[in-house]
């Protein structure tokens, strides 16, 4: 809340300040008119009350004039709006006489005159302004504009004051007349401005309820009633409220609910009620009323209870609780009974019920399990839990509160009196129970229960113990034969079992019963006797196979031995070596085993294995006079290598070759592999390129784009040079043929063979500044022809003829 004050403060500081540098020109020539606003003298002012709205008149000399001193009549219009709002209504004009100053020489800086207004909240001009936060605005006659104050003033609810004006006593069942006033605590009242009656908004319907209330002022008993309020703050109409019959002393709540203006307010009164009936009268047994228990419960037990009254016919009904009829339980309750008239008054009063029990209970012993015929519970009769279950069952007309039993003399514990059960072992049992209800009477029952329900023991006993490591018997051991202890501490071993020898096999089992006198049996026996005197197989293999050269290489890969078990119709494979990968080395050899479960073992193995998985290393080109990535023109390549040399590894090198060798033109790749014993290999590469030779020519006339026109039969001087690299080639060996193609005049495609057009060199073929061919065309008008001079690196020049 604080925050929100201060930033409010702040925003009409601003607006003040903003108000006070406006200087509003005036369209009259003498010194400066202008105007300011001033916060109100409230910034928070309750609905209906007065606060007071202020600005001021300045002047200030101008270079051309100074302020007047002559008399201003001036007028001022306040107005607001809601916070943010577009239109501002009129609240109050005040008009204003005044002198700026009385001196000649004007204003000694600026001069101010203030004018104010005390404006009613919530009032515009006859027009209603409800509670809210508005923005205020000043209009004068001194210059034109408006001047804004933004959340100026904040316009809140009236409190009232709620005063109840009716009667505070009257007669049960009659209505009790009411009256209020409500009122504007200060009814508007402001300094020099006299008293304001109610503004006609604190009126309107349903505005005012009345409730009564018990003397507690917690539980209603008439109302809520509502009522009209006039402008005046008195109600108008006759509401009443209807006072209870019983009378007493009551509580009259009046409240004023509010509404958008004016805030809610109450008042509590005191209203005494004098009874308009008498009280009924209630008769109830003189004494206790006994009764005999029929049941744990208790008793069913009736009784009479009336009422009389004087004022209804027929007489009120009593109500009794417990009711009439109802079970009670044993010992004493007491009945508590009421009764109310048809006024409301009521009468109260309460008896005793006594309910007793002289009856003696019943207990009887038994079970529900079955002796084997011979006197004797054993297991075969057992209810599924150890030892003998007795029952002991108990019944009265009330209930057992307690029941206890005993065996031989011994007290077996606590028991539940409405029957229970207990269990004993073996032996000779002597049972004897007493139940007692809660009355004191008490019955007894006895009986005898002989009880074996604990089997013979049995135990198995192997001759010999099998392999300590494997488990097994094996013919170190011998085979084992199994005998049977038996013994009975209660009614004595009636049999046993017999001793039993076992032979060969595997997961053999016997077993032995003992029984006792009783009938109760047990059985213990041996099992998972193995015997295996016969060793495991075992057989070695590799794969895969070695290479022709007899090793195994990177073609191959490592070879890995595996080993295959088996134990036939023995006792099983226990363990088998797992697959083994040789790796790089000579004469390698291993072994592996086979155990199976009784503890036997056999072995196998590989021998003589040879693995070489690395290529021959250090590769390197002997000999010649090649760089590799280098280039060469034509006619220039050096020799190229002689050989080649390597190191071999586990196995040795076989040998190293070269191969890949050219002076053509083009790029080459020279390539020396070195292989191992094993068939490993190697390759190095050395890469360099021909250059060809460059052709300049025909030289003109002679178009080398187009077809050129000659005279068949005529002979024609072709012109070219010849470069190897940056050096000009001037021998006649340079050029490896000069040629002639008959083509298509339209196509250029070649339609005939191509043959030699040289003569001998020297004669059509010669160099003198510049290689010059003499062509002499075939004397075939109308025909095309390729000529081409091909020189040693088999670079080509060429241009077509058309002959006429």
């Amino acid at each position: 809340m604080r925050g929100r004050t201060l930033a409010r403060t702040a925003v009409m500081t601003q607006a003040i300040l903003l108000a006070g540098a406006l200087v509003v020109p005036s369209s009259v020539a003498a010194a400066t008119f202008g105007f300011t606003l001033v916060a109100p003298t409230l910034s928070s002012v309750a609905y209906s009350d007065f606060v007071v709205l202020r600005g001021t008149y300045t002047c200030i000399n101008d270079v051309v004039s100074v302020c007047p001193t002559t008399l201003q009549s001036r007028s001022a219009t306040f107005s607001i709006r809601p916070s943010g709002g577009d239109t501002f209504t009129n609240v109050g004009t005040v008009a204003s006489s005044f002198n700026f100053t009385g001196s000649a020489g004007g204003c000694p800086t600026t001069c101010s005159q203030s004018f104010q207004l005390t404006w009613k909240a919530g009032r515009a001009l006859g027009a209603t302004v409800t509670p809210g936060v508005y923005d205020i605005g000043l209009t004068t006659t001194i210059s034109a504009g408006q001047l804004i104050l933004l959340n100026g003033i904040t316009v809140t609810r009236e409190s009232t004051t709620t005063t109840y004006g009716g009667l505070t006593s009257g007669m049960g069942d009659t209505p009790l007349a009411l009256s209020v006033s409500v009122l504007d605590p200060d009814l508007g009242q402001a300094v020099g401005t006299g008293i304001f009656s109610p503004d006609p908004n604190l009126a309107g319907p349903g505005l005012v309820t009345f409730e009564l209330f018990d003397a507690t002022n917690t539980t209603s008993l008439a109302g809520p009633v509502s009522a009209f309020l006039a402008g005046g703050g008195g109600v108008t109409g006759s509401p009443s409220l209807l006072l209870p019959a019983a009378g007493g002393t009551l509580k009259l709540r009046t409240t004023f609910v509010g509404n958008d203006f004016y805030t809610t307010s109450a008042d509590l009164d005191t209203i005494a009620v004098t009874p308009s009936n008498t009280p009924p009268v209630l008769t109830v047994p003189a004494g206790p009323v006994v009764a005999e228990a029929s049941s744990p419960s208790g008793a069913a037990v009736t009784f009479a209870v009336s009422a009389t009254d004087a004022e209804d016919n027929p007489d009120p009904s009593p109500v009794c609780v417990p009711a009439s009829g109802s079970v009670f339980a044993l010992g004493n309750t007491t009945v508590n009974c009421s009764v109310t008239d048809s006024g409301g008054l009521s009468d109260a009063d309460s008896f005793t019920v006594h309910v007793v029990d002289t009856t003696d209970p019943g207990v009887s012993i038994s079970t529900a399990e079955s002796h084997n015929g011979e006197g004797w519970y054993n297991t075969a009769s057992n209810d599924g839990a150890p030892g003998l279950t007795i029952d002991v069952s108990t019944d009265d007309l009330v209930g057992v509160s307690s029941l206890s039993c005993t065996d031989n003399g011994d007290d077996v514990g606590g028991l539940d009196p409405g029957g229970d059960s207990f269990v004993v072992g073996d032996g000779l049992h002597a049972i004897e129970c007493t139940a007692t209800d809660s009355a004191g009477n008490d019955a007894s029952d006895s009986a005898s229960f002989d009880v074996d329900q604990t089997p013979p023991s049995i135990v198995a006993s192997l001759s010999s113990d099998p392999d300590a490591l494997t488990g097994w018997w094996n013919a170190g051991t011998g085979a084992p034969t199994v005998t049977y202890t038996c013994d009975d501490d209660t009614s004595g071993v009636a049999s046993c079992g017999d001793a039993h020898p076992f032979g060969d096999g595997a997961d053999q089992s016997d077993t032995g019963t003992a029984v006792d006198f009783a009938g109760n049996s047990a059985t213990a026996g041996v099992s998972g006797i193995d015997v295996d005197v016969t060793a495991p197989s075992i057989s070695a293999s590799v794969a895969p196979a070695a290479a022709g050269t007899g090793w195994w290489s990177i073609a191959t890969g490592a070879p890995t031995v595996t080993y295959a078990c088996a134990d036939g119709a023995g006792s099983g494979i226990a363990s088998c070596s797992p697959p083994h990968l040789l790796g790089e080395g000579a004469d390698q050899s291993h072994a592996g085993t086979a155990i199976d479960v009784a503890g036997n073992s056999n072995t196998a193995s590989v021998s003589n294995v040879d693995v070489d998985l690395v290529p021959p290393i250090g590769l390197a080109f002997v000999g010649g006079g090649l760089t590799n990535g280098a280039s060469y023109v034509f006619g220039s390549v050096p020799a190229g290598p002689t050989g080649c040399s390597a190191i071999g590894g586990t196995s040795g090198l076989f040998g190293c070759v070269v191969s890949g060798f050219s002076t053509a033109v083009g790029v080459h790749v020279i390539a020396a592999t070195a292989t191992d014993n094993a068939g490993n290999s190697a390759i190095a590469t050395l890469t360099y390129t021909v250059l060809p030779w460059t052709l300049v020519g025909f030289a003109n006339p002679v178009s080398m784009t187009s077809l050129n026109a000659a005279k068949a039969g005529s002979t024609q001087n072709l012109k070219f040079q010849v470069f190897a690299g940056s050096t000009e080639l001037t021998t006649l060996d340079a050029i490896a043929a000069f040629t002639q193609t008959q083509i298509s005049c339209t196509t250029l495609a070649p339609i005939g063979p191509t043959t030699s057009a040289l003569v001998a060199k020297g004669a059509s073929l010669r160099y003198s500044a510049t290689f010059q061919a003499k062509w002499d065309p075939p004397a075939s008008p109308n025909t095309c022809w390729y000529v081409a001079i091909v020189t040693a690196d088999g670079t080509s020049l060429r241009a077509s003829f058309q002959l006429k």
